[in-house]
């Protein structure tokens, strides 16, 4: 999961400082592909850490986005980083 900067999520609002992202199946002939993102709440406490899912969603690569992936995924994360205006801890 990527550590983002807190943000308030869904009403009432709680804060979000987790996102985690899937990258979904796709063929080998595929010119692009579609990811489902997932907003999370972590809180600790002295005797456990809970997470609790505040929103999720899907996001398609653009093709240049696409055309930029090798074998670092940081490129997808940033992708949807960046679609939803989130900032990486």
């Amino acid at each position: 999961m990527i550590e983002i900067k807190p943000i308030p999520v869904g009403y009432p609002a709680k804060e979000a400082n987790l996102l985690k992202v899937t990258i979904l199946p796709f063929s080998t002939n595929a010119t692009n592909c579609g990811t489902f993102y997932e907003l999370f709440s972590k809180t600790t406490n002295e005797e456990e850490t809970n997470f609790e899912k505040l929103a999720e969603g899907n996001y398609y690569l653009t093709d240049d986005e696409y055309n930029l992936w090798s074998d670092d995924n940081s490129v997808v994360e940033d992708a949807v980083l960046n679609h939803l205006s989130l900032e990486r801890i």
